[in-house]
C-alpha cells in the first residue's frame, strides 16, 4: 500500500511542478516583453523625457495587489524608477536582497525570501540595447495565501496532504504562509519519494520535484499512518463489497439460468428439427420479453424457410422439365445440322474423287494438288462437325 502512496506522491508532485513551471514561464514572458518596450529602454539610456511613459509601463506590471514592487535598476543594482505598494515598501527593505539576485545578463525567477514576516520572490529581466545589458526590470511579489485555502487544497489532493515550496539550495522552506523546518534534500531524493519524521514527530512519506526554470522545489507529503489507515479501510470496503456482489451475482445467475436456458433449449430443439427438414414443430410463445420476441421471430423464420423450400422444389421441377425440352430440341437441332452439313461435304468429296480418278490423265500437277487440298479440307470439315456434335453431347453425360 505504501508503494501506491509513493507512486501517487511522485505523480502529484510532477503535475504540480509542471503547472507552476508553465505559470512561471508566462510571468517571465510578460516581464521580458515589458523590459523591451521603447520607453523603458530609452529611459535606461538616459532619456529623462521618457520617464512618464516608463513609469506607466512598470505601473501596469503590478497587475494585482500581490505585486508589491516593480522597479528599474541600474547595473550597480540601485533603484532608478519604481512603482510600489507604499504600505509594504515602507516596511520591507528590498535593498537588502536586491544585490543577491541573478547575474547581470540573466532572465530568472529569484529564490524565496522571508522579509518582515512574509514570503517574497523576485523576477529579474535585463533591459537590453544593441545586445548590451543597460539595466534590469525587477518585479517583487508577495507570496500570500490563507489557512482555509491550504485546507481546501489539502482536501483536493486527499489523504490530508501537505504542500510545501522551498529553494533548491535548502535555504528556505514555506507552506506559503510562513517559513517551516523541512528535511534537507539530497540531489538523489528529488524526483522520487522518501520518508522522514517531521517536527511534530510524525512519520511522513513525501516526494519532491524541481520546478523547471526556477530555483524552487515543490514537495507533497502524506502522513504514513493516514496512508495505511486509508488503505486498510479501502481493503475492508472492497472485501465487503466483493462478498455482497458475489452473493447478488450468484442469486441473479440462478434466476437468469432458470429464466433463459429453458426457452433457449426449446429454440435449440426446434432449430435441430428444422435442420432435419421438419418444419412442423413451432416454438411455444408464452412470454412478452426479448426471448418471446426471439421465439416469434424464429417461428416466422421457420414458416418462411418452409415456404421458400417448397417454392424452390417447384421451381426445380419446372426448370428440369424446361431443361429436358430444351435438350431434346437441341439434340434434334444437332442432328439436323449434322445431316444438312454433311450432305454438301459428301458431294464435294465425291466429285473431287471423280476428278482425280477419271480425269487424272488430263490434269496437270497443279490441278491434282488443288483437288487433293479440296478433299483434305473437306474431310477436315467433316471431323470438325463430328467434334462439335460430340462437344454438344458432353453436357448430358456424367462427369468422369
Amino acid at each position: 500500500m505504501l508503494k501506491t502512496g509513493n507512486d501517487r506522491l511522485v505523480t502529484l508532485t510532477g503535475q504540480l511542478s509542471t503547472m507552476f513551471s508553465q505559470s512561471a514561464q508566462a510571468v517571465l514572458a510578460s516581464t521580458r516583453a515589458a523590459a523591451s518596450q521603447d520607453p523603458v529602454v530609452k529611459y535606461m539610456q538616459g532619456d529623462s523625457a521618457m520617464k512618464v511613459q516608463a513609469q506607466e509601463v512598470i505601473k501596469k506590471m503590478r497587475t494585482d495587489g500581490t505585486w508589491v514592487l516593480v522597479e528599474l535598476v541600474g547595473l550597480n543594482r540601485q533603484s532608478i524608477l519604481r512603482s510600489e505598494n507604499d504600505s509594504i515598501y515602507s516596511r520591507v527593505n528590498f535593498d537588502s536582497v536586491r544585490q543577491r539576485l541573478a547575474g547581470s545578463d540573466s532572465i530568472a525567477i529569484g529564490k524565496f525570501y522571508f522579509l518582515h514576516g512574509s514570503i517574497y520572490y523576485a523576477i529579474i529581466v535585463p533591459v537590453i540595447d544593441k545586445k548590451q545589458v543597460i539595466g534590469h526590470l525587477i518585479r517583487w511579489r508577495l507570496q500570500t495565501t490563507t489557512p482555509k485555502s491550504l485546507e481546501q487544497l489539502s482536501q483536493l489532493m486527499g489523504t490530508k496532504a501537505k504542500l510545501y515550496f522551498g529553494n533548491n539550495d535548502g535555504s528556505l522552506w514555506t507552506d506559503l504562509i510562513k517559513p517551516i523546518p523541512f528535511k534537507h534534500l539530497d540531489t538523489g531524493q528529488i524526483k522520487q519519494s522518501f520518508e522522514y519524521t517531521d517536527q511534530e514527530g510524525n512519520e511522513v512519506i513525501a516526494a519532491a520535484q524541481p520546478i523547471v526554470n526556477t530555483p524552487w522545489v515543490v514537495s507533497v507529503s502524506f502522513s504514513r499512518r493516514i496512508v495505511l489507515e486509508t488503505a486498510s479501510r479501502f481493503l475492508q470496503w472492497n472485501l465487503l463489497i466483493g462478498i455482497v456482489l458475489l452473493a447478488v451475482g450468484t442469486f441473479t445467475g440462478w434466476l437468469m439460468s432458470r429464466n433463459i436456458t429453458d426457452p433457449l433449449n426449446k429454440l435449440t430443439t426446434a432449430a435441430l428439427a428444422i435442420t432435419g427438414g421438419d418444419y412442423s414443430s413451432p416454438v411455444a410463445v408464452d412470454r412478452n420479453d426479448e426471448l418471446g420476441t426471439l421465439a416469434t421471430a424464429f417461428n416466422s423464420m421457420a414458416i418462411q424457410v418452409r415456404n421458400a423450400t417448397e417454392d424452390l422444389e417447384k421451381k426445380v421441377i419446372e426448370r428440369t422439365v424446361e431443361l429436358e425440352i430444351v435438350n431434346r430440341e437441341l439434340e434434334s437441332f444437332s442432328y439436323s445440322v449434322s445431316h444438312d452439313l454433311r450432305a454438301p461435304l459428301r458431294a464435294i468429296i465425291g466429285y473431287t474423287t471423280i476428278l482425280k480418278e477419271d480425269y487424272a490423265g488430263k490434269l496437270d500437277k497443279e490441278a491434282i494438288r488443288i483437288t487433293t487440298i479440296i478433299k483434305e479440307n473437306t474431310l477436315k470439315m467433316g471431323r470438325l462437325i463430328d467434334d462439335l456434335l460430340a462437344f454438344s453431347r458432353m453436357g448430358r453425360q456424367d462427369i468422369n
